[in-house]
């Protein structure tokens, strides 16, 4: 059974991030090039530091009987944002409490490594990844992404949506984008005045 993917999005100018869980087993992070984390190394989750690729690597504070669960990303500050996030969020769901290992690497790189992964069925490929905007579509082609929909539908009133449709096909979302570049204009009131525009009367 070919392993899918699910995506979420953060999209930076030309650059999208994708987190990307397979479908499947818990355990799917195991073999994702990510140490999973061992009750002998538990006792902090101040664990990031650099892998033998040069990659960084970082987990949440280890618990016992967790979800294993593995995510890379090519953006280095995302390390300790997602670990701290699963931290928060097994304080809230001590039920079903996760162990994830972030690894962090050179875009295009990873992007190879990820996509040869999907090809091969899934194995080795991460939960949750970052994928590139302009990688997306290959991705989608081979059929890798699972659907948000369930995930996006409760929040389709709070969230911008244009920027989720940008990853669907028109029946399923496969990506989440959680980042909106803000936009500024600037206006040079000696010449406005000067036209006679107020520009707060501007409608675009």
């Amino acid at each position: 059974m070919k392993k899918k993917i699910v995506s979420i999005l953060l999209c930076t100018a030309m650059v999208a991030t994708m987190a990307v869980g397979c479908g499947g087993s818990g355990d799917s992070g195991s073999d994702s090039g990510s140490d999973a984390k061992t009750e002998d190394d538990a006792d902090s989750g101040e664990d990031d530091g650099a892998s033998d690729d040069g990659s960084t690597v970082g987990k949440n504070t280890f618990v016992d009987g967790g979800t294993e669960m593995a995510l890379w990303t090519f953006q280095e500050l995302h390390v300790g944002f997602y670990t701290e996030l699963a931290d928060k969020w097994n304080e809230a769901n001590p039920d079903k409490a996760i162990n994830l290992t972030v690894t962090t690497g050179e875009s295009r790189t990873m992007q190879s490594k990820m996509l040869m992964a999907c090809q091969s069925n899934g194995e080795g490929a991460p939960d949750i990844c970052d994928i590139e905007i302009g990688n997306y579509a290959s991705f989608v082609a081979g059929d890798y992404l699972l659907p948000l929909n369930d995930v996006v539908e409760p929040y389709k009133d709070d969230i911008v949506m244009s920027r989720v449709e940008m990853y669907g096909d028109g029946d399923n979302w496969y990506g989440i984008d959680f980042h909106l570049g803000a936009s500024v204009t600037y206006y040079n009131m000696d010449i406005m005045d000067e036209a006679g525009v107020d520009p707060a009367g501007i409608v675009t």
